[in-house]
C-alpha cells in the first residue's frame, strides 16, 4: 500500500507561479497544502494552503471595493511653479 503512494505523481507549485496555476491543480485532487519549490534551487520553499488562498482572495477583493483618493476623487493639489 505504501509503495503505491510513494509511485504517485507529486503535486507542486513554483514559489514564482501565478495563484490561478496552483489552485488549479489543488482543487481537483482536493489537496489542502501544496508545496511551494524554488525552479532555481530544486528545495522546498514552503507551503500553499486553503487558508492563505482564500486569505489572499478576500483582500484581493476588500482591495477592488475600497476608494482611493486619487487624481480623479482627491484635493486638487496647489500647482508649484
Amino acid at each position: 500500500m505504501l509503495a503505491g503512494q510513494l509511485r504517485r505523481k507529486m503535486i507542486v507549485t513554483l514559489t514564482d507561479e501565478i495563484l490561478h496555476g496552483a489552485v488549479t491543480r489543488m482543487m481537483p485532487t482536493d489537496i489542502g497544502n501544496l508545496p511551494a519549490v524554488s525552479a532555481k534551487i530544486h528545495v522546498e520553499a514552503r507551503f500553499l494552503g486553503r487558508l492563505s488562498v482564500i486569505t489572499r482572495r478576500l483582500t484581493d477583493l476588500k482591495e477592488e471595493h475600497e476608494r482611493e483618493a486619487g487624481w480623479l476623487h482627491g484635493k486638487p493639489q496647489a500647482n508649484p511653479q
